[in-house]
Parts: structure tokens; sequence; C-alpha cells
């Protein structure tokens, strides 16, 4: 710890090696993501996605990202592929780990919270596409272009398996 504090005051850690201790959440990294673009980051929130994909979201969020008029699903998609360069090494063998351990716990009754370490991606600079049906949207990361960033994963840990609560009606 010493060292650490003696590294900070120095100026001597690596770029980036002060956000890769720190566990972010999505509204945080969604808020300024031009800030983490291409940092290793911890990023807490809770999985969802289907065949298609993965992504973390948080319910403290609001919705959408917008840029100027147009928006995308405040959310950050999950990928092994860097769009920006070639990928980080990952923690393999950790990461089969985490999977065993949540593997049969997480049902569509539950909600997995987990925290991913990777490399924030981000646009500096959005374009608007024209979908097939005529609309505007902006074209971003993972399934459909459907997300304002990625992380481009490295490690996973920290799973939390949470019942939802039944609403009543």
């Amino acid at each position: 710890m010493q060292l650490l504090i003696l590294l900070i005051l120095a100026g001597a850690l690596p770029a980036g090696a002060e956000n890769a201790e720190r566990i972010y959440t999505v509204c945080e990294v969604l808020s300024r993501p031009g800030q983490f673009n291409g940092k290793l980051l911890k990023v807490r929130g809770i999985v969802e996605g289907g065949m298609e994909g993965s992504w973390l979201k948080s319910d403290e969020c609001p919705e959408r990202f917008y840029v100027g008029g147009n928006s995308l699903p405040n959310a950050v998609s999950l990928s092994y592929q860097s769009e920006y360069g070639i990928a980080p090494p990952r923690n393999t063998v950790h990461i089969e780990l985490v999977q065993r351990q949540i593997q049969g716990k997480v049902r569509k009754t539950n909600v997995l919270i987990m925290t991913y370490t990777g490399i924030f991606e981000t646009r500096t600079a959005w374009k608007v596409v024209t979908s097939g049906t005529g609309e505007n949207h902006l074209w971003g990361f993972g399934h459909l272009n459907a997300f304002p960033a990625q992380l481009v994963v490295t490690d996973i840990d920290d799973p939390q398996v949470v019942v939802k609560k039944r609403e009543r009606n």
C-alpha cells in the first residue's frame, strides 16, 4: 500500500492504472464516455442479453443516451472484440470459474449483477445512419450497433444473483 501511495505521489503509475482499481457504475461511464475512452476500467451493472449479445445496464440511469436529437439505450455492450485495435488478453481461467459459479443460479426470475473489467470504447465522432425503414439512429456498438459504448472484456468478478420482486396486481 505504501508503494502505491508513493507511486501516485511520484506520478509513476501507468496511465489509466487508477481507473483499473476503482469500480464505476454504468451511469458514471455513460455520463462522461469520452473521459474513459480507451482506458482499462471496472464497471458494475445488471447483466442482460440474449443470443445476439450481452450488455450492462443500471436502473439508476436515465433510459436513453442522447447525442443531439438521437438516442441509444443507456447501456454498455460487452464484447471480446475491440473496434479500435487488438483486444487485450483475457483472464480466461478466472472468467470460466466465475461462469461456473453462476451457472444454474440465473433464471428469468433473477437479476445478475457483476463487475466486468475491460477496455472502454466509445465514439469520438458520432454519425447518424438511416435504417431500411427510413429511421435515423446513431451508429453505436454491439448488436445492431445499438449501444453508446462497449467494454472489451478482460475479466469478470463478484457475481450477485438477486431474486426479482414479484409485482402484485
